[in-house]
């Protein structure tokens, strides 16, 4: 991925607009017992807006996993596959987004398709 590289002054708000910069983050451990293949679908879609700046790192016991594999998902999305020994796994992502124009999905119908949840 990408090295991280923070623009100047993001804007961040509910009330953003498009050029927007949005920062999307997270830190996961997970204390895996035995050797086994990790999926994940955190980062950020392509329908998510223009990627500024991205990093996703992932160590086991401090020490970097070996070949993280992306693949493309339904809709823009992206997950990750990874073979992770067993250990302290750490997982830390963080990106900016040029954030494209908010669309509301008005109110939510309890039977409405899983899918569009999934991909909200």
């Amino acid at each position: 991925m990408n090295e991280f590289a923070p623009s100047p002054d993001p804007q961040v708000g509910e009330d953003a607009e498009a050029g927007t910069v949005r920062v999307v983050s997270c830190a996961l451990e997970f204390d895996v017992i035995e050797p086994t293949e990790v999926v994940l679908q955190l980062v950020a879609s392509v329908t998510a807006g223009r990627v500024l700046a991205e990093r996703l790192d992932v160590t086991t016991d401090g020490v970097p996993t070996g070949t993280t594999i992306e693949l493309p998902g339904p809709h823009g999305t992206r997950v990750h596959v990874l073979q992770s020994s067993s250990g302290l796994l750490a997982i830390n992502y963080r990106s900016e987004i040029e954030a494209r124009p908010y669309r509301s999905v008005g109110k939510l119908d309890p039977v409405m398709d899983y899918g569009h949840l999934v991909y909200l």
